[in-house]
This record gives structure tokens, sequence and C-alpha cells, in this order.
């Protein structure tokens, strides 16, 4: 009898035991969860658009944007950086994303936007890319309207980077972007459909943001 009470109470404890690892919260375990962050990007130098094709290229002295960031983690999950909102010199025509022969007036297309970590952090430094990138080319002189995407249609990726101290979101001349569209009314000897094309520019973040990647 005394050997079926001990069975009963041990049994009873295990049960007890199982079912407080299964229930016990994430601080409990030593889990952390990550924390949205609002953040405003701004760009730190010119943002360029360029036809690699033709060599075409407008540029565009000022962008801003809006969006999260995910903190709090290490590593942080994935997109760590969401980018909402993005704009490139909005305001009056005089206002226009430039280009040796006309202005331009450039829109980020298929929004947010996500920065996603692909390798280590190095000496403060994160690998990653941007998805889900597409911009509109409008010129409002000769009417002619463009769309650069991914393949086939969908958002394109652009191989970017962060870096901790200087908080800076970077985008690298290596992408899968190319012109999708481009009306009747464009210079093929400035941009065609098929043609392909890289964005580059340099993003401040604020507040700012740590991304460790081990």
């Amino acid at each position: 009898m005394k050997h079926l009470v001990r069975k009963a109470v041990l049994g009873a404890a295990a049960a007890s035991s199982v079912l407080a690892l299964t229930t016990a919260p994430a601080h409990a375990t030593g889990q952390a969860l990550a924390t949205t962050q609002a953040i405003t990007l701004t760009n730190y130098n010119a943002f360029t658009v360029m036809d690699t094709v033709t060599g075409w290229t407008i540029s565009c002295t000022s962008s801003k944007g809006t969006g999260t960031a995910q903190v709090g983690t290490t590593p942080p999950p994935n997109p760590v950086i969401k980018i909402s909102t993005l704009q490139f010199n909005q305001g009056a025509w005089g206002d226009d994303c430039t280009s040796p022969s006309l202005p331009m007036q450039v829109t980020a297309v298929g929004l947010p936007w996500s920065f996603n970590t692909t390798g280590p952090t190095n000496f403060g430094q994160t690998r990653g890319t941007l998805t889900g990138v597409k911009l509109s080319l409008y010129s409002y002189v000769d009417g002619c309207y463009a769309t650069v995407t991914g393949p086939g249609g969908a958002g394109g990726s652009i191989n970017s980077y962060y870096t901790n101290g200087t908080n800076f979101l970077a985008l690298s001349p290596t992408s899968d972007l190319t012109v999708a569209t481009a009306n009747t009314n464009c210079d093929p000897w400035l941009i065609s459909v098929g043609d392909t094309f890289k964005l580059t520019g340099t993003y401040k973040v604020s507040p700012p943001v740590v991304i460790t990647v081990p």
C-alpha cells in the first residue's frame, strides 16, 4: 500500500513539473520578446536610380520615410526593418528628382519594403536584403511613365547592409530590378522594357537601432 501511495505522489509531482515547463512564460525561460519600435529614415546622400543598360541616372537629393524596427533581441526576427512610407523630393514640380535630360517623379510602390538580415554582424555591420522593392517613374515634360520591379512584376530585392553606431541603412548597387513597363512616350535611348536597374543610397535610422546577428 505504501508503494502505491509513493508511486501516486511521484506521478502527480512529475505531471505538475511537466505542466509548469509547458506553461512557463517566456521571461521565466530566459527568452526575450522583440519590441516593435517606430522609426524614421532620412537620406544621408542622394538616392539614385540608374538604368544599367543605357546609363540614364535619376538623382533624388531629398528622401524621407517611416517604418518600424524589431529591437530588444539577439538576433532580431526578420524582417528587422519595415519601411511603410518613402518619399523622394516631394513638393512642387521644381523639386522633382533630376536626370541629365528631364525632371522625374519617383514613387515607391509595393510598400512596405522589408530589410531582412542574411549574415552575421561583423565590426558592427550586418548584411541583408531589402525586399518588396518597386518604383514608378514619371515625367510631366514628355509624359513618360515606367515601372521598375523584380522578376515577373513582383517586388525586387536589393543587397543592403545596416551599420550600428552610425545607424545607416545602405543600399548596394546589386539588385534584381528590371523595367517592367514603359509607355510609348519614353525615349528608348533612356529606358526600355527589360533594362536592368540599380538603386543606391544611404538612410539614417532614428532613433538608433542596434542589430546583432551572431
